[in-house]
């Protein structure tokens, strides 16, 4: 196998960029002055250094560039071919070329993984190339005020198969995986933003009591309100394609409900920000939040959308609106989840089974554009609801 010579950025590699760590970066780098001093962060600047120094390793001191071929064999028996050595100088300055080109036009997680890719197909050392590559695309959130980048060992299964598509030219997967590491490290850094309101002294105190005064807590409150106008479009939605769904469904039940029982049925039911039976899922909801370890905020805004599949079992698919973090910070989830409802001994019924319906969590926040956060929390509910769905199949085929 023949070495193939770095490409360039893709012509449209703007559109690969994440609209939601775009977003999710201004709240963070809005938010970041009042975290910066504190202890709390700097804890956890010290754990995320600490994580990545063990993940990536720790990077030395390179000299000239490799003399010797480098190249790997693969489990199957194949060479994976790195650069030779005789055209390694001019690879690099056709990296760094290129790279200078394209730095200020492009997103933060396109340009790490664009350099990552590249730099590791040249391999230009003689070790140490991946450790060197990760401090790069580092280095790259860090200029743009991000996190560094963490690749645990978790990230294999998605990290090799990432770089083998950037080697058969696709790029977008390894963008997807650098751009979802950044958005996991902001939400947790905005995570402690209550902690460090807790722990602000009598001059952080008067600070921010100035502030008031002055007008500018009312603006930044009204800019993150706007999550929650957000949040109201997408329980309308969410409503709306699942009363589309209990409707067929409740049709076609019917009909094939057997002679002497209690008619089949699915329907629908679903509690607003205003209404009153919104405290309902309380602690599925919390314990859903634990899976996908975040905390799930339900003092400020909290709404559901159900659809109750009642036939020899009584199974239900919830799709909950609620806040994400401690604290009003603008940043918002939707979570899905299933589960059976049973008659107990003693009279009532409990929840039993409770299984989340979504790979990952959906998050929101005020600063992403309404059209985009629409589009991907459409997408993001046809997945769960096909999950939840055959969940209830599996369930019924038992």
């Amino acid at each position: 196998m023949t070495y193939r010579f770095i490409a360039q950025f893709p012509e449209d590699a703007a559109a690969y960029g994440s609209a939601e760590l775009q977003a999710l970066g201004r709240v963070w780098l809005e938010r970041r002055v009042a975290l910066k001093e504190s202890d709390a962060f700097r804890d956890f600047l010290k754990k995320l250094q600490r994580e990545w120094a063990i993940e990536t390793g720790i990077i030395v001191e390179k000299g000239k560039y490799k003399t010797l071929p480098n190249n790997p064999r693969r489990r199957d028996g194949t060479m994976h071919t790195y650069c030779p050595p005789e055209l390694t100088q001019d690879e690099m300055q056709r990296l760094i070329d290129w790279y200078r080109d394209h730095d200020a036009g492009l997103p933060p997680e396109v340009k790490a993984a664009w350099l990552h890719h590249r730099f590791t197909q040249i391999h230009p050392f003689q070790d140490g190339n991946g450790r060197v590559a990760r401090a790069l695309a580092s280095l790259v959130f860090l200029k743009e005020g991000f996190f560094p980048l963490v690749i645990r060992d978790a990230d294999r299964q998605e990290y090799i198969p990432a770089l083998e598509a950037a080697d058969a030219g696709d790029l977008r997967p390894l963008v997807g995986l650098f751009a979802r590491r950044q958005k996991e490290a902001i939400l947790h850094a905005l995570g402690l933003e209550q902690q460090v309101q807790q722990s602000r002294q009598a001059e952080a105190i008067i600070a921010s009591a100035l502030h008031v005064l002055k007008g500018k807590y009312d603006a930044a409150q009204r800019q993150v309100g706007l999550v929650y106008d957000c949040a109201d479009a997408l329980f309308a939605i969410d409503e709306s394609r699942m009363q589309e769904i209990a409707g067929d469904l409740d049709r076609q039940l019917a009909a094939l409900t057997p002679p002497q029982q209690s008619p089949y049925r699915a329907q629908l039911h679903s509690a607003g920000k205003e209404g009153g039976n919104r405290h309902y899922f309380y602690k599925q909801i919390v314990d859903i939040a634990h899976l996908h370890h975040y905390f799930a905020n339900l003092d400020r805004y909290r709404a559901w959308v159900r659809i109750c599949i009642a036939t020899d079992d009584r199974f239900e698919i919830v799709v909950s609106l609620h806040g994400y973090g401690h604290g009003d910070t603008g940043v918002m989830a939707a979570s899905a989840f299933t589960n059976r409802r049973v008659e107990r001994e003693d009279g009532g019924n409990e929840y039993v089974d409770l299984r989340p319906a979504g790979v990952d969590l959906f998050q929101f926040n005020y600063a992403e554009p309404r059209e985009s956060t629409v589009e991907r929390f459409k997408d993001w509910l046809e997945g769960s609801l096909a999950i939840a769905l055959a969940e209830w199949q599996r369930l019924i085929a038992a």
